[in-house]
């Protein structure tokens, strides 16, 4: 069985697979059960576009991310080199805002505020997910870690965080 995407299998940090698992069951369970519940959110069409819009940049990140990604990736103790390269040059983390967006975008297009609710409850998940991960590239790459921080300013997005 080979790296997937999403693959909570492989020998990822504690808290990233709690917290992708909570993101998971959180979001299917909404789409499962409140997507026929729509709350009188108006311009309905527009805002279902522009949720689509939205779930496929966080789509189109997660998948140019797993792109630059060493095939190590998967087991944070095999790591032998940074992903400093392609979309990791404008941003640290873009699998978990790819994350990100899916959550907003899937609330707009079912148009939901539970949905909405979860996503903005998860978002700091997400950033305790990230300090964790660069906690530990911070001791096993030091300098190098040190210096692509210092060079790629932006967490999940450029300009913004």
């Amino acid at each position: 069985m080979g790296n997937k995407i999403g693959d909570t299998r492989m020998n990822s940090p504690p808290l990233y697979r709690v917290v992708m698992w909570v993101d998971y069951a959180s979001l299917l369970a909404c789409i499962i059960f409140l997507h026929n519940y729509r709350f009188a959110i108006p311009y309905v069409s527009l805002l279902e576009s522009f949720g689509g819009i939205i779930s496929l940049v966080g789509i189109i990140l997660i998948i140019l991310a797993h792109n630059e990604l060493p095939k190590e990736h998967g087991e944070p103790k095999k790591i032998t080199k940074l992903a400093t390269k392609g979309i990791y040059s404008k941003i640290r983390h873009p699998v978990y805002s790819g994350f990100i967006l899916i959550n907003f975008g899937l609330s707009l297009i079912f148009t939901n505020y539970v949905m909405f609710a979860l996503s903005i409850l998860l978002t700091p998940l997400w950033y305790i997910v990230s300090k964790y991960e660069e906690k530990f590239l911070m001791k096993k790459f030091g300098k190098q870690y040190m210096n692509y921080v210092k060079r790629v300013k932006w967490r999940f997005f450029p300009k913004v965080f």
